[in-house]
């Protein structure tokens, strides 16, 4: 790499990419259920209208009769 700049430039971008994902995931783990659909709506507005209900209780950890009861509010 050291003949490359540019591919460190990458590597530094992709690393930070993935770490900032990882902190957005502790976020939605360490919430409150309340607050864990809320949270997802605000770091994945584009991605949450195409998730399955099961799958986003799954991914929030939370229970599927919760999460829809949330959605109802």
């Amino acid at each position: 790499m050291a003949g490359h700049p540019c591919l460190i430039a990458l590597y530094m971008r992709l690393r930070d990419m993935q770490e900032e994902r990882l902190d957005k995931r502790l976020l939605l783990l360490e919430a409150r259920a309340k607050e864990k659909l809320a949270l997802f709506n605000d770091l994945q507005p584009r991605t949450a209208s195409f998730v399955k209900g099961r799958d986003l209780a799954n991914h929030l950890n939370m229970d599927y009769t919760y999460l829809i009861h949330l959605r109802g509010k």
